[in-house]
């Protein structure tokens, strides 16, 4: 099995390119903790979740600073990163995301994301 550090390399680079498997990283029974929602159970309910913001969206996501730390041992990853994008109800946004993940047999089954608005 790949290391996590190459797993989570590999879901960068699909949620960078509009034709990654970004879902195949995450287990089925995923838990999935946003702000301002409830968590989110379970694979099908993320992709939901996703399809739906990802469709009040003008245009693409613009990636900057993407930096990770991986814990093998303890399977864990966090990643910072900078995102803009122009949503359709609230215009041009940028945010500085932190995203925890937690890891078992090489699938993501925690994730927890933490978001600050930036001007």
């Amino acid at each position: 099995m790949e290391s996590i550090q190459i797993r989570v390399a590999s879901l960068h680079q699909a949620l960078a390119s509009k034709n990654g498997d970004v879902w195949s990283f995450y287990a089925d029974n995923v838990v999935r903790i946003l702000p301002n929602f409830p968590p989110l159970i379970g694979k099908a309910a993320s992709i939901q979740q996703s399809a739906d913001f990802l469709e009040s969206l003008i245009g693409a996501i613009r990636w900057s600073d993407v930096r990770s730390l991986v814990d093998e041992r303890g399977q864990i990853s966090m990643t910072e990163r900078t995102l803009a994008f122009e949503h359709q109800d609230f215009g041009e946004m940028r945010q500085r995301q932190l995203c925890v993940q937690e890891w078992k047999n090489g699938r993501v089954v925690v994730e927890r994301l933490y978001v600050m608005s930036l001007p």
